[in-house]
């Protein structure tokens, strides 16, 4: 098996965020922007996915595709990263 190559360094993971944009538009005509920043990204990464596993090995399943967002909903972020959400 190839060796995988190596990862971003313990500093470079502290320094580093995910940010998601989201717009939607509502039935009226109504934009809504919000901004989600996570800090340490490759950490709160591997957090929720061990979450979402284990909820899934204790029957907290939906069938069919679900993205988390739809099968836990926005608390799962909240409850876990600690994320910074700014409406726009």
């Amino acid at each position: 098996m190839k060796k995988l190559p190596e990862g971003p360094t313990e500093e470079q993971q502290k320094q580093s965020a995910i940010i998601v944009v989201v717009e939607v538009e509502g039935e009226d005509g109504e934009i809504a922007t919000s901004r989600l920043t996570i800090a340490d990204g490759h950490k709160r990464n591997a957090l929720i996915v061990h979450t979402i596993s284990k909820r899934i090995l204790d029957g907290d399943i939906k069938p069919g595709f679900q993205t988390a967002g739809l099968a836990y909903g926005s608390a799962l972020l909240q409850g876990i990263a600690g994320p910074e959400i700014l409406d726009l």
